[in-house]
């Protein structure tokens, strides 16, 4: 919304700054306006600088993927990878996914993107079915947006890339999280059943931010769910946290899910994983994200 003449000279300087002051009320939930005020605009300026970059991005390859370990708390080794998308920006220097996937999902940039980190995934695990043995049997879990999952040709799309890249589907795992299924519940549940039918692992992600995971995991053919780190964040802090986790994770495993829990960053919450019942945890305290270079390095050695 703009208020007042503000100084304008040309109606479609109205416009810009009306626009700008719609993104920044999407950027802030549904049903909601924004007046605009002269900082949206240059925040706006910024989001379009981002947005030509990172059109730029995937045809100069500046996408790069980094994996990070998924250790089983039976025996502390890796139990299986997350794929975590980077952007080697010349600029601004290497950047997480938060700075730049929102931008990615509101202009549809995440389509080609998603279908590289499918395709780059694929492609590694091809490359390590010639590494040591450790590194052959690994699983890697590719974050999926809803954009990806609502393609009526996602799923036979992702088959042929696996099966094109000669590996096993049951090495794939997708991670959707519940904002991904929401919209459309019943698509989901076609698509979902149609990946498991295909021997691809769906995880929910962030599992206990929402408030209808239950009904999610009572429906879908999920194999597995992660926790939340907001969980794990406060479970020295809070003796309430720590029952609903272990509730969470007793539900998890009740239904035959393999749970893990994420963003285990100091020795005190890797001690309290331990009392959840997990199958598995992940989080700086066990390993950070590193290049296929650097796990294989890791893969060497006789901790995993």
């Amino acid at each position: 919304m703009v208020l007042g003449d503000a100084g304008y000279t040309r109606p479609e300087q109205v416009l810009r700054d009306a626009d700008s002051a719609m993104y920044r009320a999407k950027e802030r939930g549904r049903g909601r306006f924004e007046v605009f005020d002269p900082a949206m605009l240059s925040r706006a300026t910024a989001r379009l600088d981002l947005e030509t970059d990172l059109r730029y991005a995937l045809e100069a390859q500046q996408l790069v993927l980094d994996y990070q370990p998924i250790v089983s708390l039976d025996g502390q080794r890796v139990a299986c990878l997350e794929a975590l998308l980077r952007w080697e920006h010349p600029v601004r220097g290497r950047l997480p996914p938060d700075a730049f996937i929102g931008v990615a999902e509101e202009t549809g940039l995440i389509m080609p993107i998603g279908a590289w980190v499918i395709e780059e995934v694929c492609r590694q695990l091809a490359v390590w079915l010639e590494a040591p043995a450790k590194l052959r049997r690994q699983r890697v879990h590719i974050n999926v947006a809803a954009a990806q999952l609502y393609r009526l040709d996602f799923v036979p799309r992702l088959i042929d890339t696996v099966l094109q890249a000669g590996i096993d589907p049951s090495s794939v795992a997708l991670e959707l999280t519940e904002r991904t299924i929401v919209d459309d519940f019943d698509t989901a549940a076609h698509t979902l059943h149609a990946l498991r039918d295909r021997g691809i692992r769906v995880f929910l992600d962030d599992f206990g931010r929402g408030q209808t995971s239950l009904r999610y995991l009572r429906r879908l053919p999920f194999d597995g769910l992660k926790l939340d780190r907001a969980f794990v964040a406060d479970l020295g802090a809070d003796p309430r946290e720590l029952a609903i986790a272990q509730m969470v994770s007793r539900l998890g495993r009740d239904l035959g899910l393999q749970v893990v829990a994420e963003g285990v960053e100091t020795a005190q919450q890797a001690e309290l994983v331990t009392t959840l019942s997990c199958d598995a945890a992940q989080g700086f305290f066990y390993h950070r994200p590193m290049s296929p270079e650097a796990l294989a390095a890791l893969f060497e050695g006789s901790c995993c």
